[in-house]
């Protein structure tokens, strides 16, 4: 079973990550922490290295791991909305696992 900061986050039981934990995050506008941040958007396959992307990657993985949402627009730390950040991508799934 996986228990994720998203899960902790929102008091879910540990389970598959869901649409359901995305939207309760969402509507609690649960805060970004150590181990959970939200990005709106999916970096680009095209100059990865020259964004943030794996700046946070080695980050979180530094600090003990956690997790990267993306689709969820945030303001001030706090998710507000989902947005679609369309197809998941072949040049990503390296970081996935």
């Amino acid at each position: 079973m996986t228990f994720t900061a998203l899960h902790r986050a929102v008091g879910a039981e540990p389970g598959p990550l869901s649409d359901d934990l995305l939207n309760r995050a969402v509507a609690s506008g649960v805060t970004e922490s150590s181990d959970l941040d939200w990005k709106s958007e999916l970096p680009p396959a095209k100059g990865l290295a020259q964004t943030d992307f794996p700046k946070d990657v080695a980050a979180m993985a530094n600090s003990g791991g956690g997790v990267i949402v993306f689709g969820v627009r945030e303001s001030q730390k706090a998710a507000v909305s989902r947005a679609d950040v369309g197809v998941f991508g072949r040049e990503l799934r390296a970081f996935a696992a």
